[in-house]
């Protein structure tokens, strides 16, 4: 059996969590919570400093989804074109293309949200 279902099942939940932190970001709707969103100590610290981290933040959250979702297109697109049986080697390949960039972006998206976070935490008046 071709690992292409598994592969486009597995990344399209992380897709969607990161266009739905993004958009919830965006447009103000995430309140701070140990469930859902960017959890650091820095953005943690306050309502300021979580708000000012996700929004920065929303940019790369939105990448990292469209990343996820032209690998999950690339796989849809080469099972479709080898009648549903294409190269598993391809197809790990786009996989772990995919996994090293979402790894680049989570990186960055906590460097993002974390910056963002401290310079906010540290203007006057606390919020």
């Amino acid at each position: 059996m071709s690992p292409a279902p598994f592969v486009v099942l597995g990344l399209l939940p992380v897709a969607l969590a990161a266009q739905f932190v993004a958009a919830a970001a965006r447009g103000g709707n995430l309140a701070r919570n140990h469930s859902v969103g960017i959890k650091t100590r820095a953005t943690l610290v306050s309502d300021r400093a979580w708000e000012a981290g996700h929004r920065a933040a929303v940019p790369w959250l939105r990448t990292m989804a469209a990343v996820i979702y032209a690998a999950s297109a690339a796989v849809l697109a080469l099972t479709l074109a080898a009648a549903g049986a294409p190269d598993d080697a391809v197809v790990l390949g786009i996989f772990l293309g995919a996994i090293a960039i979402i790894a680049v972006l989570a990186v960055r998206i906590t460097r993002v949200a974390n910056r963002a976070a401290r310079d906010a935490a540290a203007q006057w008046p606390p919020r």
